[in-house]
């Protein structure tokens, strides 16, 4: 449209302002997918090895998200950057996940601390295992959807800033949890959020 960047940028952060915490009463159930996925940092933000060359694998130069699925509801977390932890899978879903369920996952060691201190039962798809199936013979394909639709949203937004990323997500989860729920449903929720919990962000802020 015609607005200044400036105002769009209002609004986008009168958006982020009001959806912030949008995730905190989720608690997925029954069967939940786990699994993370990674983007690279800004080009100025790459760091590189004392010899000038680039780090392989899963450096500090990707922003690790982890992404927990029940089929209707949907968490996406920024973990930090690289490898995923122990102690960052478990702050990001420990909150998330009923104790009992069955978590399916791809065997990461960062997964178990869910496993043991939920009392889950488990599933385990290693890469190595799912590697060159179909889609729809691959049992990690709910999760795997999820990041799918996910980079395709942010790489929609290629300018987004980083350190924005958790508000991105919300926004991502707020819109990919409920699929079956009319795009009109999820209007009126945010005009509601709107009037029952106002919020006060001044242009000049």
């Amino acid at each position: 449209n015609r607005n200044a960047v400036s105002t769009t940028k209002y609004w986008v952060r009168k958006l982020f302002l009001l959806i912030d915490g949008v995730q905190d009463g989720i608690l997925l159930g029954g069967k939940v997918w786990v699994d993370e996925t990674f983007i690279k940092v800004r080009k100025g933000d790459v760091e590189k090895r004392p010899d000038g060359k680039s780090m392989r694998g899963l450096s500090r130069n990707k922003m690790c998200i982890g992404c927990a699925w029940d089929g209707k509801n949907l968490v996406c977390v920024m973990e930090g950057f690289g490898k995923p932890s122990k102690k960052h899978t478990w702050e990001s879903f420990s909150s998330h996940i009923k104790e009992g369920s069955r978590l399916i996952h791809d065997g990461d060691n960062s997964h178990s601390i869910l496993v043991d201190g939920l009392r889950l039962s488990e599933e385990v798809h290693t890469t190595k295992e799912t590697k060159g199936l179909k889609d729809k013979e691959n049992p990690m394909n709910p999760i795997n959807e999820q990041h799918a639709m996910l980079k395709k949203f942010l790489r929609s937004l290629p300018g987004f800033k980083r350190e924005d990323i958790q508000n991105y997500l919300n926004f991502f989860s707020f819109i990919a949890s409920n699929p079956d729920e009319d795009t009109l449903e999820k209007v009126k929720i945010l005009l509601k959020l709107v009037f029952e919990n106002p919020k006060i962000l001044r242009y000049r802020g």
